[in-house]
């Protein structure tokens, strides 16, 4: 780990040159973002609308999160949709996989997933996503039996297919994709440690994010809340959020950044320094919340209730 951390260092003072604070200061965020966990943390991704930039921020973090972290990570696509998480990391059906062989063979990896005592059932026929991920596909017709639509997995599959598997694996992160903020939103916030909502930088999709983590913050139960606001639009300059009545843990602001719109795992190299930067801090803040957190479904005292009455007068 010594050793690791030098090369980091001296990655970096090649990169910005002998700007001290500014290595030492990255430095410090990969440092965060490699800390060892106690125990399985479960942190679930969820927006509100479609084009909210929820997969590339999901998919830059279990990227980043993968290159920096030593200990196993699971990656799980419960959000449905044409374009799945394998798809946009480039993860076709290759031979061998459980879930790109017959049927018959995803249905029998998946069972033995489901009674696993060791971690090589846990991770029986699981596709590769980087050196420590792993995937599992809940809206996979092969399991699922519905060809070919892709539908979004409910809250009772990833229980069934996630939860006897989840403690061999450092990190859990979970795609949820679009949810709908007051049916079953607060059933996707008791699976995990952490909930990062994301939603675009305007007024309408921020206003909505708020109003959902105000409803489920309120709840002593709940989970560490990461609000996460991408300016997709440019249109972040626009208004201002103070957070400081609403049971956020964290607030961060991911700026524009063409290169999402390409071909996720092959644009990372070209993602702008601001962008990467606000993406490294996003990890970082979503490890110190994952250690934070107590068991599932059960926030860390200390946070502000919210006043859900009327969310818009923490806009200005």
């Amino acid at each position: 780990m010594t050793t690791l951390r030098a090369a980091t260092g001296t990655t970096l003072r090649m990169l910005l040159g002998s700007t001290t604070a500014a290595v030492d200061d990255l430095t410090a965020v990969d440092d965060r973002i490699g800390t060892a966990l106690p125990l399985s943390r479960r942190v679930g991704f969820v927006s509100l609308a479609g084009g909210s930039g929820l997969s590339s921020v999901l998919v830059s973090a279990l990227l980043m999160l993968d290159a920096r972290r030593s200990g196993p990570i699971l990656a799980v696509d419960a959000a449905g949709g044409s374009c799945g998480l394998g798809r946009l990391l480039g993860i076709g059906r290759a031979e061998g996989d459980s879930q790109s062989g017959p049927a018959e063979q995803a249905k029998a990896d998946a069972q033995t997933r489901r009674t696993a005592r060791t971690s090589a059932d846990a991770l029986r026929g699981l596709p590769r996503l980087g050196r420590n991920a792993r995937l599992v596909d809940l809206a996979d017709p092969l399991l699922t039996g519905v060809v070919p639509s892709r539908l979004s997995a409910p809250v009772a599959r990833w229980t069934e297919e996630v939860a006897p598997i989840a403690r061999f694996s450092d990190l859990v992160l979970t795609d949820w994709g679009v949810r709908p903020p007051f049916e079953d939103l607060g059933h996707v916030a008791s699976t995990g440690h952490v909930l990062i909502v994301v939603g675009r930088a305007d007024r309408k999709q921020a206003i909505d994010a708020v109003r959902a983590v105000a409803s489920i913050g309120a709840d002593s139960a709940s989970p560490r809340m990461v609000l996460v606001l991408v300016d997709g639009g440019r249109t972040a300059s626009r208004f201002a959020l103070d957070v400081g009545n609403l049971p956020v843990d964290r607030l961060h602001r991911i700026p524009y950044d063409p290169a999402f719109g390409g071909a996720i795992q092959h644009s990372q190299r070209r993602l702008s320094h601001p962008t990467r930067r606000a993406l490294l801090d996003l990890c970082a803040a979503l490890v110190d919340e994952a250690g934070r957190s107590g068991a599932p479904g059960h926030a860390a005292a200390g946070r502000v209730a919210a006043d859900t009455s009327r969310p818009e007068e923490n806009w200005s």
